[in-house]
């Protein structure tokens, strides 16, 4: 059994999962789908892989390869400091649709998993999408695992935002962003930035990828 810090972070975890995956499927019911179809989206659980760092702070065991990366399956992310503050970048391997989350604390990474689809969220409604887009990205995400980082090239695009972060918040804005406004700038330019890599058939625009994953998805 986990030691009682690492087990109490579990149960977070797990009881903002559960919580998170309700509300997206009370919006999918909304929505008209029947409880089957929403089942059938959902079976597949996605993969974080993250970093030592980044796996450090979510008291996660021994990371192990990723089973499945594709699709809404695979994302790849990292920890780092800006303004002494931890902040996550989290990344769609097929889309590199780009999720900013700044100034995280202890009692964030122990309920990562609502966090990060809060984050989820904000960014797809800044991407344009409609309601039962963002219910149904929810749930894709909802009870996912860490694995190892594998893909280099995801690992590439990933340091790119960092150093593009990095100019944004030191030399633009001076700070981490402190109002909706500045934080819906950085988050609209990063997923506006079109991008290559060796695993991608030519360039790839995040926001408009992203949108098509999840409609494929439904």
């Amino acid at each position: 059994m986990p030691s009682g810090t690492r087990w109490a972070v579990l149960k977070a975890q797990e009881s903002a999962r559960n919580t998170t995956q309700e509300d997206a499927l009370q919006e999918l019911l909304k929505n008209g789908l029947g409880k089957a179809q929403i089942f059938a989206r959902s079976y597949v659980l996605p993969n974080i892989c993250c970093t030592q760092k980044l796996a450090k702070e979510l008291a996660s065991e021994s990371l192990t390869p990723a089973p499945g990366t594709r699709g809404f399956t695979g994302w790849h992310a990292d920890i780092i400091y800006l303004f002494r503050r931890k902040t996550v970048i989290a990344i769609n391997d097929e889309t590199r649709f780009t999720l900013f989350i700044p100034g995280l604390v202890k009692k964030d990474f122990a309920q990562f998993e609502k966090v990060l689809i809060h984050h989820l969220e904000q960014a797809l409604d800044l991407a344009g999408a409609n309601r039962a887009q963002i219910a149904q990205a929810k749930l894709l995400l909802g009870g996912f695992s860490y694995y190892k980082t594998h893909n280099r090239s995801v690992l590439g695009t990933l340091n790119d935002m960092k150093v593009g972060l990095d100019y944004i918040l030191k030399v633009r804005l001076g700070r981490l962003p402190e109002t909706e406004t500045e934080y819906r700038r950085i988050v609209t330019s990063l997923n506006d930035t079109p991008c290559k890599g060796k695993d991608l058939q030519g360039v790839v625009f995040p926001k408009r990828e992203m949108l098509n994953m999840i409609d494929a998805a439904g």
